[in-house]
């Protein structure tokens, strides 16, 4: 089946149904794969670790789950990972262990 997408719009298959539907794409970083820019606008950490984990292959282990709740405003632009990480350390101030081999421990007290 053919759908036809307008901009914003993003389309999904059902392969036990054969349907194809079309609905609003809520994630304003569904093309970062393509763009490699990434967006958040009062976004909670918890997504925002979960867009990283996507983007960059990276695995997140969080020590105090009360920082998950912490939101964020910043926008990267093919960044690297580090400089990623040293953004958020600075601006949420938390914690980055990238001592294990493919996870990164996050620490921090959370928000005020």
């Amino acid at each position: 089946n053919r759908i036809e997408l307008e901009p914003g719009e993003v389309g999904t298959f059902d392969a036990g149904s054969s349907e194809t539907r079309k609905s609003k794409a809520d994630d304003q970083n569904i093309l970062a794969w393509k763009t490699g820019k990434l967006t958040f606008h009062d976004t909670r950490l918890e997504e925002i670790l979960k867009e990283l984990e996507n983007f960059y292959g990276a695995e997140f282990e969080v020590k105090n789950p009360a920082i998950l709740d912490c939101t964020y405003n910043t926008e990267y632009d093919q960044a690297p990972l580090e400089e990623v990480i040293a953004d958020l350390t600075f601006g949420l101030s938390l914690s980055f262990d990238t001592s294990k081999l493919g996870q990164i421990t996050v620490g921090g007290k959370g928000c005020d």
